[in-house]
């Protein structure tokens, strides 16, 4: 898995691709940070806005005991 978060400001004044390609599973247009928490078997990603600090996206993995590294 791999998150690509740039939050530069590279497409404030322009465009995304349209369509949005397959790969692309989120797009935004704000400014923030990821934040990543793991406890246990639970790994949770969050965007957190710049500013407000509000979580604008999140996502999390639940390893199900099965799996081996």
């Amino acid at each position: 898995m791999y998150v690509v978060q740039g939050t530069a400001g590279a497409l404030i004044k322009g465009k995304f691709l349209k369509p949005t390609p397959e790969w692309s599973a989120k797009t935004s247009k704000s400014y923030g940070y990821g934040r990543i928490t793991i406890k246990g078997d639970d790994l949770r990603y969050q965007f957190i806005t710049i500013p407000g600090g509000l979580v604008k996206d999140e996502w999390h993995i639940i390893k199900d005991g099965k799996s081996q590294l």
